[in-house]
């Protein structure tokens, strides 16, 4: 969304989307301007017409690619992080070398962190290993290179990543994000020493990561969590869970959570009956519709 909304500027620069590949140079132009930041702010913020620039190439896609790739190594930290993000736009897997050099070699965090998101995102597995030596590696970009890592989907992450979560606080949290997203097994007893401990923002989403993982083995630990504790996020995370698992032995302990005082959690405990539909389920919600 470009950030002038003025109907002549943006019209203007809609136009030169529309254009495509005979427009990317001027573009370029704008992103390489001497007048770089915005003097009146801190010295860090991007002028407008560069922010717009940046925007048009991202939408402008393809065909803006190759001219951007040098540009990884221009001298402006301004210039690399426009880049990254528009390459994470365009999401095309020709950028995979460049970005891993960035990832890799860029003395800007914040152009590293950029890189990480547009490896995510276009989720070429060339860019695993890089990934995962920035999660154990770079702490500023670390927890960009778990959520990539999830996006990615590659089990080859999930030692590393089981690692972080036990190890790192600082990215721990999407280190759990990453583990559901990949779904690998090996991550199951981890993930339920989690959802037991103390950490109640970690517990809820590795409840949810259990129920993406979908083993068994996290059964009675979701159902304990179902109906024990303070934390309702967990409780309804739980519930959610049990319903992605889908296992019958979880019937029973959703149909005591229809009669819970707190709506969300009835909600899903309805949702996750639906799910599992068994006759069991569906008399109990054919009964609490009344």
């Amino acid at each position: 969304m470009l950030r002038d909304r003025s109907d002549g500027v943006f019209n203007a620069w809609f136009e030169l989307v529309s254009i495509g590949a005979p427009a990317v140079e001027p573009l370029i132009a704008v992103l390489l301007t001497d007048e770089r930041l915005d003097r009146h702010n801190s010295g860090t913020a991007l002028r407008p017409e560069m922010f717009n620039a940046a925007a048009a190439l991202r939408m402008i896609g393809a065909p803006a690619l190759e001219p951007l790739l040098p540009l990884l190594q221009d001298t402006q930290v301004a210039v690399r992080n426009n880049v990254t993000w528009i390459l994470e736009g365009i999401g095309d897997r020709r950028a995979t070398d460049a970005l891993i050099a960035a990832l890799l070699h860029d003395d800007d965090p914040e152009v590293r962190q950029g890189a990480a998101q547009a490896l995510g995102k276009i989720g070429d597995r060339r860019a695993v290993d890089a990934l995962i030596f920035a999660l154990q590696n770079d702490e500023p970009a670390s927890g960009y290179a778990c959520l990539a890592l999830g996006k990615i989907g590659d089990r080859r992450a999930v030692d590393a990543l089981i690692f972080a979560l036990q190890n790192n606080d600082d990215c721990a949290l999407y280190a759990c994000l990453a583990l559901g997203n990949i779904g690998d097994p090996r991550a199951v007893d981890v993930l339920i020493a989690v959802l037991q401990g103390s950490n109640s923002m970690l517990s809820c989403r590795a409840a949810l990561a259990l129920g993406q993982i979908s083993d068994t083995r996290a059964l009675d630990a979701l159902i304990a969590a179902l109906h024990t504790g303070e934390i309702l996020s967990k409780r309804r995370n739980a519930a959610t869970a049990l319903g992605m698992i889908g296992d019958e032995r979880a019937v029973a302990p959703l149909i005591v959570a229809l009669e819970d005082p707190d709506w969300w959690l009835r909600h899903e405990a309805t949702a996750a009956l639906r799910k599992l539909g068994t006759p069991e389920a569906l008399i109990a919600l054919k009964r609490h519709e009344k």
